[in-house]
């Protein structure tokens, strides 16, 4: 293999110091603005608080326990409020139907068939005693 050719580089112009001096700044500004960023970033994360925590096994224990007994005690009310407004909701729909179709005496009928079915049959198969 034969080594590429390297071109000689024309040296770069002599930088004085008054262009030195603003790079210089130009560098410190970049980097006091990267430093601000990340401190900010650092506060939102709230990792003052996460350490704090992680260092006292006690009160993460105490604040776990805490957050999953508000978080049971919400779904129970929260299933049971819902469970209620359910059943309201399909019974006031049952109710309604049943009325404006005068299905009440339908349903009585069909009760009282069933009851002289079962009576009838326990009077054809008496128990054993």
């Amino acid at each position: 293999m034969t080594e590429p050719e390297s071109k000689p580089t024309e040296p770069a112009a002599p930088v004085t110091p008054s262009e030195q001096l603003k790079l210089n700044e130009k560098v410190l500004q970049n980097l006091h603005d990267a430093v601000v960023n990340l401190s900010l970033r650092l506060e939102q994360t709230n990792l003052a608080e996460f350490v704090d925590v992680t260092g006292k096994p006690l009160k993460l224990i105490r604040n776990n326990l805490i957050a999953g007994v508000a978080r049971g005690v919400g779904m129970f009310l929260g299933a049971g409020m819902m469970g209620a407004i359910t059943l309201a909701l399909i019974s006031w729909v049952v109710y309604h139907v049943i009325d404006q179709l005068n299905w009440i005496p339908v349903i009585g009928q069909f009760t009282h068939g069933v009851g002289d079915l079962v009576k009838q049959f326990l009077e054809q198969h008496p128990a054993k005693k």
